[in-house]
């Protein structure tokens, strides 16, 4: 194994990793550290190594966010409902006004004229 960077082992990288500011990471760390365990012929270590943190997710704030989605899709279901139903009265309502108008149109044209 050949290195082209010996500054990978500063002492800054180990005490930055260590104090761990604006959380800081680095790989160098971790990789000198499976290069070592690779030459030393400690592999069991490599592969603790290769273990990363997984990111959590906010439980609480998801299902707050599937039971909001829920509701919000039950009320829109409802508004429609009513909506609906509104309009089938408006179109009702409507539909009679048209035809009592027709009625009388009809009713005073069908009607003799007093001559």
């Amino acid at each position: 194994m050949i290195l082209a960077g010996v500054d990978l082992m500063g002492e800054q990288f180990f005490e930055l990793r260590r104090r761990g500011i604006e959380n800081l990471n680095f790989d160098n760390v971790t990789f000198l550290l499976k290069a070592v365990d690779q030459l030393a012929g400690g592999p069991s270590f490599i592969a603790l190594r290769k273990r990363q943190p997984r990111q959590r997710t906010i439980e609480a704030v998801e299902a707050r966010t599937r039971a909001y989605e829920v509701q919000r899709r039950e009320d829109t279901r409802q508004a429609e409902a009513t909506a609906d139903t509104r309009l089938k009265r408006a179109q009702a309502r409507l539909d009679q006004a048209v035809h009592d108008i027709q009625e009388r149109a009809s009713t005073s044209t069908s009607k003799p004229s007093r001559s």
